[in-house]
């Protein structure tokens, strides 16, 4: 990807923990 941020590995993180968690 042309752009690669911390961010947003750390939303897709929460998205994918927090789905499996706060589904």
């Amino acid at each position: 990807p042309p752009k690669f941020d911390p961010n947003e590995i750390k939303i897709v993180n929460l998205r994918c923990v927090g789905g499996e968690v706060g589904a």
